[in-house]
């Protein structure tokens, strides 16, 4: 499994990415944070092939805004789960419009994270009651 990291304040990324490792923290399972949008499209390339299941991001980066980020991730990984992690709440409603699973006010906490995982899932579970075909 893979997940991303993306916050160009330094203290906060790292902050973010040990969480992360906190609640994802198997061998299998790759955490990659990173602090410049470049590093990132260098990082997606590279991991081409395989998919990227998550991916937190803050709204405010140098170079381009999370929400752009977002919508680039979406077009080569349509399944990737983005969740933002900010400290603008006013960005919300632009976030969802890329489908966003998450939205969480910095600082983020390992219980923010699994609260939202948690609700992810309770989703994921519905959905494939709801959308189970009849016998």
């Amino acid at each position: 499994m893979n997940i991303l990291a993306v916050d160009d304040e330094p203290l906060m990324l790292w902050q973010l990415t040990e969480n992360l490792k906190r609640i994802f923290e198997k061998p299998e399972y790759r955490v990659s944070g990173f602090d410049e949008v470049d590093d990132v499209f260098k990082h997606l390339e590279w991991m081409k092939d395989e998919p990227l299941d998550y991916a937190f991001l803050d709204v405010k980066l140098r170079g381009m805004s999370g929400i752009e980020l977002a919508k680039d991730i979406r077009e080569r990984s349509p399944k990737t789960k983005v969740i933002f992690c900010t400290a603008y709440s006013d960005y919300a409603m632009e976030a969802f419009s890329v489908h966003a699973v998450g939205y969480l006010l910095k600082p983020v906490s390992v219980g923010g994270i699994r609260d939202v995982l948690r609700q992810l899932d309770k989703l994921q579970a519905t959905e494939v009651y709801v959308h189970a075909p009849e016998p």
